[in-house]
């Protein structure tokens, strides 16, 4: 089944209007209403590079990872995307507890923290241009959950920066750790669901198309606790970044299953 472009109902752009439509996201994924899809597989380049430095900021509502050098950008293509998007930032939301935390909801049940990896289609020139378009852009999405006594090891490479950004005024910090490593696990052939809905933040535009992996990764609950001392724009301990679930009613989800099964 083809993706369905969904008209813009706001431009990303500073002082755009907040205008909501029918298909707003987070939704809670429910497995028995998706349709199975067989789709070609997920194609990932350049997400695990030894020769990428990163930035991690503090956006004042959460925590940010960009590319300093995109000499090798990440990109990805196949599946539901009909052409190749180009990563153009990560950041994570999490809740005052480990038991809520992901914007998205599977089969009614939250998870401890929920990371967006956020492309944009490279048919346009940039993701600012993207952003204003109906096929614009393409957010990856995994669930964490926090186990008791386990630390991530690749995740603790980006938990470890974590400390020089959590205060609100704060500048961007550079780092030569491959503060992605911890998401490539996530990447290889596993199922996921697929729809198309909107950005979870203002302008909340309704021309995302979302891939949400059924798997969570796993993280510690220790690492969670570094996110909760990130400080927002108030100097205010950021312990809640989420939105909370919208209408499912409108959104036509589909499931491609992992090629391996």
């Amino acid at each position: 089944m083809a993706f369905q472009h969904i008209p813009v109902l706001a431009l990303l752009v500073a002082g755009a209007a907040c205008v909501l439509g029918n298909i707003q996201s987070p939704i809670n994924i429910k497995a028995e209403d998706a349709a199975n899809a067989s789709l070609s597989p997920l194609s990932f380049k350049h997400y695990h590079s030894s020769q990428s430095t990163y930035y991690l900021a503090n956006t004042g509502h959460g925590c940010q990872i960009t590319l300093k050098n995109w000499m090798y950008n990440p990109k990805v293509k196949g599946g539901p995307l009909h052409k190749s998007f180009i990563l153009e930032q990560v950041h994570f939301h999490w809740g005052k507890n480990d038991g809520t935390g992901s914007e998205h909801y599977l089969n009614g049940e939250p998870f401890s923290m929920e990371a967006h990896l956020v492309h944009w289609n490279s048919k346009y020139s940039s993701f600012s241009e993207a952003a204003t378009k109906p096929d614009g852009l393409a957010v990856i999405g995994f669930f964490l959950e926090g186990l008791d006594n386990y630390k991530n090891p690749d995740f603790q490479k980006l938990v470890n920066v974590i400390p020089k950004i959590a205060a609100a005024d704060s500048s961007k910090v550079e780092s030569n750790a491959d503060l992605l490593a911890w998401a490539v696990p996530g990447l290889a052939p596993n199922g996921y669901f697929t729809y198309g809905g909107s950005l979870t933040t203002s302008p909340y535009s309704e021309n995302v198309l979302w891939i949400v992996y059924k798997n969570p990764l796993i993280i510690g609950k220790s690492q969670i606790e570094a996110f909760r001392a990130i400080e927002n724009e108030h100097n205010e301990l950021l312990h809640t970044n989420y939105r909370a679930l919208q209408n499912a009613e409108n959104a036509t989800l589909r499931y491609v299953p992992s090629p391996l099964l």
